[in-house]
């Protein structure tokens, strides 16, 4: 099992290490899912809406306020940004979800989309970096980046001055940007929505829950 190391130095700022449970079952798993950047980018797709499923099952069966979930594709800059106005993330789940492979929180939970912890790792697949950001009510805004060839000495999560990018504050938007040529000159519009459509057609039939791409 590798270890966490956090430097705590002034001249040496804090960083994280991945820690990684089992090497060969998080290789055989990533390898197993992911033959399409469009099941690589469900697994974001994926977390937001158990996001969404929280707030749904702690207001009665009902969504508090309209689920807004962008999936965001920048074709000439090959990246694309998932983003929603869900509950956002405090800085420990932040950097837990990132450090912590294969151990997720949500395994044991049958309601949810994601649980095998895996699915944050999953733009390594295909592109070279992962950003993050996120805000809590009554929470700073974060952000997290992750590359590709990193394990060790990840920087720690870093506080944003500007406002987080939804229509109420706070939420989660994760970009991958420098994907493989291979990986993503088969996308399109069309494709993703076909993918969203087929994963979540239960959720998608709820009120006040709107996924664009």
């Amino acid at each position: 099992m590798e270890t966490i190391s956090v430097t705590e130095s002034s001249e040496n700022p804090k960083t994280l290490d991945l820690q990684i449970s089992d090497p060969v079952s998080m290789l055989n798993e990533i390898a197993r899912r992911y033959e399409s950047t469009e099941r690589i980018l469900m697994e974001y797709v994926d977390n937001a809406l158990d996001d969404a499923e929280v707030l749904y099952r702690e207001n009665n069966k009902q969504y508090p306020f309209r689920i807004q979930i962008e999936v965001v594709v920048d074709f000439e800059e090959r990246m694309v940004t998932v983003r929603d106005n869900c509950r956002g993330m405090t800085k420990e789940t932040l950097e837990r979800i990132v450090r912590n492979v294969g151990e997720s929180q949500k395994r044991g939970v049958t309601w949810v989309n994601g649980r095998f912890g895996f699915g944050v790792q999953a733009f390594r697949a295909a592109t070279e970096v992962m950003r993050f950001q996120t805000r809590q009510a009554d929470e700073p805004h974060l952000a997290l980046e992750l590359h590709r060839d990193q394990h060790r000495g990840i920087p720690e999560a870093q506080p944003l001055a500007e406002p987080f990018p939804s229509n109420n504050g706070v939420g989660t938007m994760v970009t991958i940007r420098g994907f493989e040529e291979e990986w993503f000159d088969t996308i399109t519009v069309g494709s993703i929505k076909r993918e969203i459509e087929s994963h979540f057609e239960r959720l998608l039939a709820r009120s006040k829950l709107l996924i664009t791409v």
